[in-house]
């Protein structure tokens, strides 16, 4: 009977253990999860500040590309409707205050985090 109770206490630390373990285990991959989520990185100021710099640049950006006529020379440029450079001018404002806002709202919650 004397060796029931000695299995019995040492399946039931073993259990404690394996618990243990686990719990542990756990913690360290709420903590990677935590650290590699995508989350992580736009919170980040800098992040958001290369974001908003490169959202404008692609929008801002015109075509580099020259068209050639058929004697080799270039192509006049075709003209540009007012409605489509409106629309761009919309868009480009648009794209520039939302990465704006992103930023400063980065930017606020990094200041909160350090004080």
């Amino acid at each position: 009977m004397a060796e029931r109770t000695s299995i019995d206490e040492r399946i039931a630390a073993a259990r404690a253990r394996l618990a243990a373990n686990l719990g542990a285990l756990n913690e360290r991959f709420a903590r990677v999860r935590k650290l590699v989520s995508p989350a992580t990185y736009l919170d980040n100021a800098w992040v958001n500040l290369g974001l908003g710099i490169a959202i404008g640049y692609v929008v801002g950006r015109r075509p580099r590309r020259k068209r050639l006529s058929s004697g080799g020379r270039p192509a006049p440029a075709p003209s540009r409707s007012i409605g489509d450079e409106l629309l761009k001018a919309a868009v480009r404002a648009a794209v520039s205050g939302i990465a704006g806002a992103l930023i400063r709202r980065a930017l606020a919650r990094e200041t909160k985090r350090s004080e």
